[in-house]
Parts: structure tokens; sequence; C-alpha cells
């Protein structure tokens, strides 16, 4: 069994740095139960001041939890800090000296949640001793009992306490996710009875399980939770459990974990178990396939599509992701056997000099782009999309983590999966305090992107990837007996990327405050999933629709292909073996181009031109107009039209691939439609989605006259408050991360290797053809 520990050790860490060596510091975090603390140094560098915060703070203070922090804290106690319950301050020129005393306090203040959480126990404790003192009621009564205190301390979980004259009681109330949630408790609870038989701990206190119906103790209580995902767990604890002071801080200190203890052994247990019944099955359909013909197993062996996995069975996507390397490993090799020398296409001498749009060179796993239905992720539409990967609890747009693992995997991640990728990606959102510092050193002249890439070419220092490639030949875990073996660079190529997207929204939203800002960056909340944290991060945290919006705008943006400038530049750059945080850097780089990054805010600076000139209330006919002088002006817009609108354009309009209107326009569209038909850009955007194909049409300018998904995206924003233009690309950038980091973690597991295409002088082309009729 693992024990979690009490103290917290981003407090623990944090106070050893700054005690040794003073520094300024504003870190503001949140644990698993919603606690929010803060470490910062709001005067000088010297005076550093730890801030906690609490939902159940009120309840702790009637139960003595004032007292208990005095008795521990004393000289350090200050008044609280705004928006917190309970501030201590520290001179650090005046704190012990580096020893066994300044680790004490140390730990001390790490354990601050602990300390506050005691009070109720601790009081409850004392309770029992007097009504032990006082003795049986010689009237024949019943038994006299303390004061029932109830602690709320997470959303939907409260803990009670009551004292009674030979014990003290402890119930949990605790919620379960799911049926299986459930089921596996009660076994984890009923080993606590079977475990109690053993004649080595028949004195542990006595452990109860209740589904639904709450126990006898607080029967009484209003307002409890009865639904069927509510149980009940209560400790008998009796007095030799608490029998001297250093006994009963040990008892409280693990009784108060007891919650995440459960929830994190029923997680293992039924992760251990998907392991194990997934290599079952693996085992009996290898069986079944074996009795397939030869025909039917060729035809199956090149299938790659998407699939639905409806098992609500955890498991990492990692963990899931090295199961499949194998029979795509197969997949490929048979591909290969069976077409390698075939040709793909042909190459014109307009391709080699037109940028090579068109030519059939790359291997780009995560989309492909059809012409009727627009881009397909993993052979899903961006409506199959909407519909199939799971949302956020009230929310109606799909998670980006699910759409990042169904390009990993093809596969619909369930709920479950989902939420834990949410976690884990907010557990490794901090940026390392030199990658803090060096955004706070930037100029607010210098551009988003350009900040955006110094940050992520700078978190190469931490690279799992080139320290182990470094270090790899006597590393047994990445490389092998023989020399560096290229089967395992994707594991530390998969931790990179997932950093990787994990720190995004943490550089993006340091970037956004320091520039627009005023430079105070909140905390990530581990318990939201990563479009609100990026929300959060920008100031927008508070608005759903805003960060609904992040929900449909990072899915939609999250991969278009691979030969696109910022997908091609990852996976060229990634094939040197460079680690993702210097491929997705460069990849920013190209993004960064106007003709790559840019299409958006100038849709929007020339949807406002076109309003300051016509007036928001214009006409279809005044629209007309100005869309006819657009194009007799001959404009060209960069970033626009793409391929087929090279000369004349309105801006957002045209597809080098597609034949109708791109599907992320129209999911964008009925994002509008619900949150904001009433804002009046986006009824100006509406007009021109009616008027503007019928005019190209007419003009002979576009054989796809239908709006892309640049002509709407900034005018959702803009209606939300995000309104600095050239902060656009940098949430492009977070977007686009997902489908690079997909196939670099792809290019790795199937050992792709170094692009070097051939390259040819204008004489020598000329060369080439000037004997041939």
């Amino acid at each position: 069994m693992i024990l979690l520990e009490s103290h917290n050790v981003v407090l623990q860490n944090t106070l050893t740095e700054k005690f040794n060596k003073p520094s300024g510091i504003d870190v503001s975090f949140v644990d698993y139960d919603g606690v929010r603390f803060r470490i910062s140094t709001p005067e000088k560098k010297t005076e550093l001041l730890v801030s906690i915060s609490m939902r159940c703070w009120e309840e702790l203070v009637q139960y003595g939890a004032n007292d208990v922090l005095q008795r521990e804290y004393s000289s350090y106690i200050t008044e609280p800090e705004q928006g917190y319950n309970f501030s201590l301050k520290f001179d650090l020129e005046n704190v012990p000296a580096a020893g066994e005393e300044r680790d004490s306090l140390i730990k001390s203040v790490a354990l601050l949640k602990r300390n506050a959480l005691a009070a109720p126990f601790e009081a409850a404790f004392a309770t029992q001793k007097e009504l032990e003192a006082a003795g049986m009621p010689t009237d024949g009564s019943a038994p006299p009992t303390g004061d029932l205190k109830s602690i709320h301390y997470r959303d939907r979980e409260a803990i009670y306490v009551r004292a009674g004259i030979d014990r003290v009681t402890v119930v949990f109330s605790t919620e379960f996710q799911d049926e299986t949630d459930k089921v596996v408790g009660r076994v984890f609870l009923q080993e606590f009875v079977d475990a109690r038989r053993q004649p080595s701990i028949q004195t542990a206190p006595q452990v109860l399980y209740s589904n639904r119906d709450p126990p006898l103790e607080i029967r009484g209580v209003q307002g409890l939770n009865v639904s069927d995902d509510v149980g009940y767990v209560t400790f008998v604890i009796f007095p030799r459990h608490f029998a001297n002071p250093l006994v009963a801080a040990n008892t409280i200190s693990h009784i108060q974990l007891f919650r995440d203890y459960l929830h994190y052994h029923i997680k293992c247990s039924k992760a251990y178990m998907h392991s194990r019944m997934r290599h079952r099955v693996t085992e009996f359909l290898k069986v079944l396939n074996r009795a397939k013909t030869e025909t039917i197993r060729q035809a199956n062996a090149f299938s790659f599509a998407a699939r639905t996995y409806a098992t609500s069975k955890p498991q990492t996507l990692k963990e899931r992701f090295a199961e499949l390397i194998p029979g795509e490993i197969e997949n490929v090799k048979a591909i290969r056997s069976q077409h390698g020398n075939k040709a793909f296409g042909q190459v014109t001498v307009d391709q080699v000099y037109g940028g090579m749009r068109g030519l059939p060179a790359l291997l780009w796993d995560g989309s492909v782009l059809d012409a009727e239905e627009g881009i397909r992720f993993r052979g899903k539409t961006i409506p199959e999309c909407q519909e199939l990967l799971p949302k956020a609890p009230g929310g109606s747009e799909p998670l980006p983590e699910g759409l990042f693992w169904l390009l990993l995997t093809g596969e619909v991640p369930t709920t479950e999966q989902v939420k834990a990728l949410s976690a884990e990606w907010a557990a490794r959102a901090g940026l390392p305090k030199f990658v803090e510092d060096l955004i706070d050193q930037c100029p607010n002249t210098l551009h988003p992107m350009t900040q955006f890439s110094i940050a992520v070419n700078a978190l190469n220092h931490d690279s799992a990837f080139a320290k182990a490639y470094q270090d790899g030949i006597s590393k047994k875990e990445y490389w092998g007996p023989d020399g560096i073996s290229k089967k395992e660079y994707w594991g530390p190529v998969f931790e990179d990327s997932m950093d990787l997207i994990a720190k995004l929204p943490s550089i993006a939203g340091r970037i956004y405050r320091n520039v627009y800002g005023d430079g105070k960056v909140p905390a990530i909340d581990l318990n939201k999933d990563y479009s609100h944290n990026l929300s959060t991060l920008l100031g927008f945290g508070d608005s759903e629709g805003f960060v609904e919006l992040m929900r449909l705008y990072l899915t939609i943006h999250s991969d278009h292909e691979g030969g696109n400038v910022s997908a091609h530049t990852g996976k060229l750059v990634g094939s040197a073996l460079s680690d993702p945080f210097l491929a997705y850097g460069a990849a920013l780089n190209g993004l960064a181009g106007p003709l790559h990054g840019l299409a958006n805010q100038e849709v929007l600076i020339w949807l406002m031109r076109m309003r300051s000139k016509v007036g928001e209330n214009a006409t279809d006919e005044q629209i007309k107009e100005y869309i006819w002088s657009t194009l007799k002006g001959g404009q060209v817009v960069p970033g626009y039209g793409h391929a087929v609108l090279r000369k004349t354009v309105v801006p957002g309009y045209g597809h080098a691939v597609l034949r109708k209107t791109d599907p992320r326009y129209t999911a964008q569209r009925e994002f509008a439609q619900k949150h904001l038909p009433k804002d009046p850009l986006f009824k100006l955007v509406g007009q021109v989605y009616d008027i503007a194909p019928g005019i190209l049409l007419e003009a002979g300018k576009a054989k796809n006259p239908w709006p892309n998904v640049d002509a709407h995206s900034g005018v959702l924003l803009t209606h939300y408050g995000l309104k600095e233009m050239n902060f656009y690309t940098v949430l492009f950038g977070v977007s686009r991360a997902f489908g690079v980091a997909a196939q670099l973690i792809w290019d790795r597991a199937l050992g792709a290797p170094l692009e070097r295409p051939k390259s040819y002088s204008s004489e020598a082309i000329k060369k080439m053809f000037a004997n041939r009729s």
C-alpha cells in the first residue's frame, strides 16, 4: 500500500529554496481538494508571505483552528492576505540558520493545511476525555455525546466528527464517479474489515461502509447527499488511538488523507484490472485472428481508422500508445512490402517553383483534408468529433484532450481517460523559474509570437529526450547493449511532448498578462480541464462562453495535414532528432509568418474596415459594393484565399482543397448563433457569408468561393474581449501543438528517417529538359 504524505511538497521545496537564497517570488497553486496557496514577496524579497484559502475555513475556525495555528506558528502569523483565510510572514534575514531548527520550521509550514484540519479532531479527542471522566449517566439514559463537527472540505464531500464517551466517530462522505468505483470501493473497504482479523492489528480502528444511506451518527443532518453515487465510510477511533499527543497527531495526519488514499487505490486497482483484461482479450483475439482467411487478414492489415472503445476502465495514454506501436510497425512494413516500388505521383516543374504545393511526399497520420467534407481527424469529420469526443460537465463542445487522444491512437477516449489526461497536463503545467524569468524580461514591445518561441525553445533545458540521447549508451531504459536503439526513442519524446502541450497555456498566459495586463499570473487549477486553465491564465476563466469557445477553437485548429509550414517544419526538424521543444519552437517561427498564422486577424481588420465605412447596420447592397471595391482594387491580402484565391480575394474565403464551406467555419458559425446571435460583427460576418460567394463566382475569381476557418475565429475572440490581434497567433500556436506533437511521437515510434529531399538549381532544370521534345 502507498501512504500519501501530509505535508505539501511545493511549500516545502519552495521555502527550502527561498530560505537558503532569498529572491522575489509570486507563486499560486491549488491542491486536489481545492485548497489555494500563495507564496509571494509582496514588498521586498526578504519578506516571504505564505497564504492559504480553504472552502471549510469558517467551520474550522468554529472548531478551534485559530488556536491550533497560533500554537504551531505564533510569531509568524500576520494579517490574512486579501482573498485568503490565513497568512504567515517570514523575515528571511532572521529565520533560523540552516540546520535542524530551520528544517523543522519548513516542515511545519508544509503541514499548514494538515494543521488547520486538525482542529476538529483535537477538539473531539478532548471532548471524549471529558465525557469519559464524567462517566456514564446514573439514571439509565443514553450515554452523552459531543457536538457533531461538520467539515465540508470538498464541493460535494464532507467529514463528520463526533465524540462519545468511549470513542470518537469519524464519517467520510465520498462521491464515486461511476458504478465501477463503487464496486471496487466496496471490495477495498471490505479488506479493512478482513485485515482486522489478523492478531497483530485487531486493535486498529473499526471501519464500516454504507452506500447511499448515511450512518446513524449523521442521519439527522440536513442537506446530506443520498444519491446512488455517494457512499459513507465510518471510522471508530478508540482512546488508545490518541492516548498521547504523538499518537494523536499521527492518527490525525493519516485519517485526514483517507479520502484521497481511498480514491487513489481505487484508480490503481481499476488500472490493474483493465491492463490484465486487455492483455487476456488481446491473446484471445490473436487466437481468433489465426482462423481468418489470408484475404481477410490482408484486407484488415492496413486499417488504422478511428475506433471507439466503450470501456470505462482507465488506461493511460502512454500505455495505450505502447500497445498500438507493434501493430502499426507491421502495418507500415506491409504497405512498403506490397507498394514500396510503386509511383505515388508525378512532380512538375511548376510544383518545384510553386512551393511544392500539392506534392504528395509526406506521411502524416493525424488528419487528411477531404475536398467535400473538410478536415478529418483520424477519419472523423468535425461534426463527428463534436458528437463523439467527451465534453466537460455542463458543456457542449468537445474537450481538446480527447482530440489529442484521437490523433495519437485513432480511438475515441472515454470520459474517464480524458479526465485523467486533463489532470496529468495540469500537473505538468508548471514552468521552470528561469523560463518565467526569461518571459518576464522580454520587453512588452517584443511580439508575443517571438516571446512564445523563445520560451518553448528554452524548455529544451529539461528535455527528457535530449538528456536521454546524450547519456543514452549507458541508459538501458532507452538503449540496448549494442548502442542506440531507435525503438525506444518514442518514450522520452512522448514525455517531452506531454510536457510541451501541458506548459503552453502557462507560457501563453504569462505573455498575455505581461504584454496586455498587470503581469500577475493566476495558478493552474488541478481540477479543471486544459481549456478552462488556459482561459483562466488569460483572464477569461469566469466567462463560461469563452471557456467553451477555447474548447472548440483548440479542437478544430489542432491539426491540418502535414504540408502546412508549421506542421512540416516540426516534422522536418524532429527528423534530425531535435527534441520536441526545439522542433515545435521552429514550427512556431513558421507559424509567425504572415502567410501562415496571421489569417484570422487580417480577416478581422478587413471586417472592421468595412464596418467603419458602411456602418454597423449596413445593407446588403452596401456590403456588395465594398466587396466589389476590394476585388476591383486588386488588393492582395496575405494569408487568405490560399492557392485558389491568390490574386484578388475577400479575406477568409477560398481554400486550396475544399470545394465547399469549411466545416470549421460552420462549427464556429453555429457556436456564434448559439452564444452571440446579436453581436454586430457576427451579423456582418453572416451578411458577407450570404453575399460574397455569389460575387466571387460572378467575378470569376475563385473555383471555391466559400469561407474557411479564418473567416470567423477573430470575431468570436473579439466578442469575449480578447481584442489584441497580435496575440491571436499564439492561440493558434497552442492548438497546433496537438497535431505536431502526435506526429512527432509516431515518427520516433516508427523509426522515421532524416528528411533529405533532392534539390535542383534552375540551370540544372533547364538542362534536364533541353534535349526533350
